[in-house]
C-alpha cells in the first residue's frame, strides 16, 4: 500500500538524519531533540532558520513555514501569535526534512518548499511530498528509542509532549503511526487506542497503551496461546510482573483490537494492516 511505502520512505530519511546528529554530536538516539537538527542545519549545512510575520492575517492562518533551496538555503517560520512554540518547533523541523530530502538534487536548485495548514490546496504530489516530510519530521522529534522509553517510564501524554516540545496533534499522529507501521495494529484501533491515552478519564484508563507497546511480544504470544478474556489478560498482567490485575478499562481497549475484526482470529491475525 502506499501509506506503507510513505512510512517507510519516511523512516529511511528520519534513520539517516538521527544518525548524521548521532555521529556529529557523539550522542545516543535516545538523548537527540528536535534543537539537535536546528544545530545540523545551521552548523553543517549553513542553513538560515528565521522567523517570519506576515503582514495579511489569512496568511500568518494558513502557511507554517517554507524552504528555499540553493546555495543560501533558507527557512522561515511563522512566528504569530496565531502558532503556538510546539508548532513553530513542528515546522522547522519539517521545513528542515525538505531540505535534506533534497539536498544533493541539481534539480532543486532554488526550489522552495511551502507548508500550508490547510493539504486541500496541494497537488497529489505534493501531498505525498508533505505526508513523507511530516511522519519523517515526528520520527525525528519523538524517535523510537524515546517512544518506547516514555512509555516504559509510564510518561503521560501531556509530560511527553512538554519534554520533547511537541503539540498534542503531532504526538498523536506520531504514535498512532508508531501502532499501525511498526506493530502492525489497524489503524482505526491505533487512533482508538491513543485517544484514550490522551483524553482517559481516569488514569487507569490512560496506562494500557504503555503496557500494550513495551510488552507487545508477549501480548501478541499470549493470546496466541490463550483466549481472549479478561481472566487471561490478569493472568498476563501477573506474568508481565506488573504487580496488579488487569482494569477493566484495559480488557476493553484490548478488546476493541478483535471487536473490528474477528474475535475468533489470533492476535496476530487481528493486528495485521
Amino acid at each position: 500500500m502506499k501509506d506503507g511505502f510513505y512510512y517507510n520512505c519516511a523512516t529511511h530519511t528520519a534513520d539517516n538524519i538521527l544518525n548524521e546528529i548521532s555521529s556529529t554530536y557523539q550522542i545516543d538516539l535516545l538523548n537527540i531533540r528536535w534543537k539537535h537538527f536546528v544545530n545540523l542545519l545551521k552548523e553543517k549545512y549553513s542553513v538560515s532558520i528565521e522567523p517570519h510575520v506576515f503582514n495579511d492575517p489569512n496568511l500568518n492562518a494558513r502557511l507554517a513555514g517554507v524552504a528555499m533551496l540553493g546555495n543560501y538555503p533558507l527557512i522561515q517560520f511563522n512566528n504569530s501569535i496565531m502558532q503556538s512554540e510546539e508548532r513553530k518547533h513542528f515546522t522547522i523541523v519539517h521545513e528542515g526534512v525538505h531540505f535534506f530530502r533534497h539536498k544533493d538534487d541539481p534539480n532543486a536548485e532554488g526550489e522552495a518548499f511551502t507548508d500550508i495548514i490547510e493539504n486541500s490546496a496541494y497537488s497529489p504530489e505534493e501531498q505525498a511530498e508533505e505526508l513523507i516530510t511530516n511522519q519523517t519530521a515526528s520520527i525525528i522529534m519523538l524517535n523510537n528509542s524515546a517512544l518506547l522509553t516514555c512509555m516504559q517510564n509510564r510518561w503521560s501524554y501531556g509530560k511527553i509532549t512538554g519534554f520533547y516540545g511537541m503539540s498534542g496533534s503531532a504526538l498523536f499522529e506520531r504514535l498512532v503511526n508508531y501502532l499501525h507501521f511498526n506493530l502492525k495494529i489497524k489503524s482505526e484501533s491505533a487512533r482508538y487506542l491513543v485517544g484514550r491515552f490522551r483524553y482517559g478519564d481516569t488514569v487507569e484508563a490512560c496506562g494500557f497503551l504503555p503496557i500494550l507497546t513495551t510488552n507487545f511480544d508477549r501480548f501478541v504470544d499470549w493470546f496466541n496461546d490463550f483466549p481472549l478474556t479478561g481472566n487471561m489478560l490478569d493472568e498476563l498482567y501477573l506474568n508481565l510482573g506488573l504487580g496488579f490485575e488487569a482494569p477493566a478499562s484495559h480488557w476493553y481497549q484490548l478488546n476493541h483490537i478483535f471487536s473490528k475484526t474477528n474475535p475468533n482470529a489470533s492476535i496476530a491475525a487481528n493486528m495485521q494492516k
